[in-house]
């Protein structure tokens, strides 16, 4: 005999902010049985520390929190892999091979049935045509009052800038 769809599982695509925090409330109600996040990386990793993992001084896999630990924690199921395709009809997942470091294969491509589909992907920022700080031109520099002790530059404009800085003022000795 066919399941409803009321009794597949409630399948949440991304393990975001978002994404997470659904499965864990979800998961504290229902269980596991019912509810599954599906997710690309083994690691959640809060984003606003990215900064800090952009920096190197945030090493992902030791302060990522690993969803197989979270599942466990928020009563949810975690199913590791890249989502390649949604079928509406079937109401199917297609999930890509899940690889280790090296490459290996650890579980092949794969279905993921669902009764309900959330769609927790995150999104792309918009930065609205400002150049990314890579592109912006080497020329640019932040301006910054000339100080007596220390600050050099050898072009021209930037001598002139610290002479008409200065203009007027006594300078005395403390000696």
């Amino acid at each position: 005999m066919p399941q409803t769809p009321s009794l597949h599982p409630i399948v949440i695509a991304g393990g975001g902010a978002g994404g997470l925090e659904l499965a864990s409330r979800l998961g504290r109600r229902f269980g596991p049985e019912r509810i599954i996040l599906v997710d690309q990386s083994p690691f959640h990793v809060w984003k606003p520390s990215l900064h800090e993992v952009a920096a190197g001084t945030l090493d992902i896999h030791q302060e990522g929190l690993s969803y197989a630990m979270l599942a466990r924690i928020g009563g949810f199921t975690f199913v590791p892999g890249r989502i390649t395709g949604v079928d509406r009809e079937t109401r199917e997942l297609r999930l890509d091979a899940w690889r280790d470091a090296e490459g290996e294969v650890i579980l092949d491509e794969r279905v993921q049935p669902y009764g309900q589909l959330v769609m927790a992907v995150g999104s792309l920022g918009h930065f609205f045509g400002t150049p990314a700080p890579g592109n912006t031109p080497s020329r640019w520099t932040p301006r910054r009052p000339p100080k007596a002790s220390g600050w050099r530059c050898s072009k021209p404009s930037c001598a002139s800038r610290a002479l008409s800085a200065n203009a007027g003022r006594t300078v005395r000795s403390t000696s």
